[in-house]
């Protein structure tokens, strides 16, 4: 049997909501955590969090970069955007 998770927000979760519903334009990841002062690898979980859930959403892409990470089996090559904005999923939703 399955059990689904809940999702609960926490104050740093409601804090990133006020401050893109504040906002007049997308926010990058690192103005988002610099704003609410955290890091930006502790804010990619709950901004992945929040858009899972449908409340935010990434509006535009950076242009994309390409980087290389040596492990003793070999070099990984690794694309990823530069930048990524987020905004309010503003849609209605489908009941």
């Amino acid at each position: 049997m399955l059990l689904k998770r809940k999702f609960l927000f926490d104050s740093k979760d409601r804090d990133i909501l006020r401050l893109l519903y504040g906002a007049k334009r997308p926010l990058t990841s690192n103005a988002i955590a610099q704003r609410i002062q955290l890091t930006p690898p502790a804010i990619k979980p709950r901004l992945v969090n929040l858009q899972h859930q449908g409340i935010i959403r990434p509006i535009k892409i950076g242009a994309l970069r390409t980087f290389e990470r040596k492990f003793s089996k070999g070099i990984i090559s690794i694309t990823a955007p530069s930048k990524i904005f987020w905004t309010l999923n503003l849609k209605k939703r489908k009941t």
